[in-house]
């Protein structure tokens, strides 16, 4: 028997966890990165979350995708802003860390 994703089960209840759907959706968020990144060669690209860095970078294979948000992380050793500035960005948000998150 082989068992298939459907959906998180928690939300097959009502009791949503951001963080379990968070991990759906990927390919296709991949896929608009890509397209941008095809429009805006030289731009890099960022997102407003630690997590969604993270989870972005590896769905299109790209080590380079950084964080900026107000929260310390992790991103904020990896990531030397001099090597950004002046540079045209593509920045992911989402409604749990939206676009002035990462002002």
């Amino acid at each position: 028997m082989t068992v298939r994703e459907v959906a998180p089960i928690g939300n097959v209840f009502n009791a949503y966890d951001w963080t379990i759907s968070s991990t759906y959706g990927w390919d296709e968020i991949g896929r608009e990165v890509e397209a941008a990144r095809e429009a805006y060669p030289e731009a890099f690209v960022v997102t407003s979350s630690y997590t969604t860095a993270a989870q972005l970078g590896f769905a299109i294979h790209n080590p380079d995708v950084v964080a900026i948000s107000s929260r310390p992380d992790q991103f904020d050793f990896w990531c030397d802003p001099e090597e950004h500035r002046g540079r045209d960005a593509i920045i992911v948000a989402d409604p749990y860390y939206p676009i002035d998150h990462a002002a």
